[in-house]
């Protein structure tokens, strides 16, 4: 019965499955002889409340939101720990803050914030390690405007197949033609494929 009331995060901690991760262009560089894109692994809220509810339970975890003294959005994400308080329990915090995105400013505030209180806990933690993917674009998947490079609405990384190793180190992406697939990113390209 004891151990029962033992709260055990190291679930938290657990390495994100491919399913669990998710790609994006974070930027698009031009050389002298090709277009580059840079390609950030991330999660979204989605996977963090699934791995809360997972390891903790649906009614063990809370989340709070407010405004620091500038303005800057703080979220708090509360565990209940049942050993606190000389047994009776009591709710354990941590807390970050989150910044505008691009695409629904305030929406995408909360949710970083969210997301970013949740690494604090060690949800996806792993992703800070992952190794830089950068890919060369092919005609079609980039434009130019106003003189910056673009990504166009055709390079969509999360439509690739991904191969990543539990330690994320080794990190496989191919990408459809036609019908079939190839390796345009490969971390370790001398690794003999299993």
């Amino acid at each position: 019965m004891e151990t029962e009331n033992k709260l055990d995060l190291e679930g938290l901690s657990d390495p994100l499955s491919v399913g669990q991760i998710d790609f994006k262009i974070s930027q698009i560089r031009k050389t002298e002889n090709a277009v580059w894109a840079s390609i950030l692994a991330y999660k979204d809220a989605r996977v963090d409340m699934e791995v809360l509810d997972r390891v903790v339970g649906r009614s063990n975890w809370q989340v709070k939101y407010q405004r620091d003294s500038k303005g800057i959005l703080q979220c708090s994400v509360g565990i209940w720990d049942p050993e606190k308080a000389l047994g009776s329990g009591d709710w354990v915090w941590k807390t970050s803050n989150g910044t505008e995105s691009d695409y629904e400013s305030e929406k995408g505030e909360y949710s970083d914030a969210f997301k970013r209180a949740c690494f604090m806990w060690g949800i996806g933690r792993q992703l800070y390690d992952f190794p830089s993917i950068w890919v060369q674009l092919s005609e079609g998947d980039y434009y130019e405007k106003e003189g910056k490079i673009k990504a166009s609405p055709r390079l969509r990384p999360n439509e690739w197949r991904w191969t990543i190793s539990g330690d994320y180190q080794n990190v496989k992406a191919e990408r459809k033609y036609g019908n079939s697939w190839k390796v345009i990113y490969n971390s370790n390209p001398y690794k003999k494929d299993e």
